[in-house]
């Protein structure tokens, strides 16, 4: 670990990290995921939800935000009332229940996020889903543990506050979480004009000197951002 942050490569690897995490759990854990699915017995899923209900038998505020398309098995399956009777307080980001094909665009419009905050003082987020097939891909979860914790608890409160039935504005909340030296972490929300995420990386591509390593499974690049990393190219930065 280097100044409080530490990184994954392969998903089960992280797994075991967030797992021994949750399980010495002292007082919270909020845990924010797209895909959560493999519920039987020995799955991953599975393996999660029984940490996470020990640690709530034994009195550990627990918060699960989980969205319901990436998390179809989850969504539809009785483990939700499972969790919610042992003390859970679990939430989807759901499907529009008026008529599907004429609320297309609204359920695209998904919590893509993977989000765990342990004790108010140890953090995880990257790409890594609870699936049993992705167990050994490829992937990057970063855990923390320093002064951005908060900001990541921060973070997942906005989401969780918004999906309030009393919000009026449920898809609306905070872009930016940051500390005084303006560091910290940025949110985005398919429906909010301002793309603090996208504007952020154009930003820092355009200002690049020495390099612009991008790694991502979806990479379909806007003719802006096209531009910009050509520019890069051009003026000799390291662009892979």
């Amino acid at each position: 670990m280097k100044d409080g942050w530490s990184v994954f490569y392969i998903t089960k690897n992280a797994w075991e990290e967030m797992l021994r995490d949750i399980n010495n759990a002292q007082s919270s854990i909020y845990f924010e995921q797209y895909l959560f699915n493999d519920l039987e017995k020995g799955e991953i899923g599975k393996i999660f939800l029984e940490a996470l209900i020990n640690k709530a038998k034994e009195g550990v505020k627990v918060k699960l935000l989980i969205d319901s398309v990436g998390s179809t098995d989850f969504f539809f399956s009785s483990e939700t009332v499972n969790l919610e009777e042992h003390g859970i307080d679990l939430r989807f980001h759901a499907l529009s229940r008026k008529n599907i094909l004429s609320n297309i665009f609204p359920n695209l419009y998904r919590d893509h996020r993977k989000v765990l905050v342990i004790d108010e003082k140890i953090g995880y987020i990257g790409g890594v889903v609870i699936g049993q097939k992705m167990e050994h891909w490829r992937d990057t979860q970063v855990r923390i543990e320093n002064d951005f914790v908060p900001l990541l608890k921060n973070s997942f409160d906005a989401i969780w506050n918004s999906l309030e039935k009393t919000s009026a504005r449920p898809h609306q909340y905070m872009n930016r979480h940051l500390n005084e030296n303006a560091e910290g972490f940025l949110g985005n929300c398919p429906r909010e004009k301002d793309k603090a995420l996208r504007k952020e990386i154009l930003s820092k591509i355009s200002r690049s000197r020495k390099r612009v390593w991008i790694t991502t499974p979806y990479f379909v690049p806007s003719r802006k951002m096209v531009r910009v990393i050509k520019k890069a190219a051009r003026r000799n930065v390291d662009v892979r």
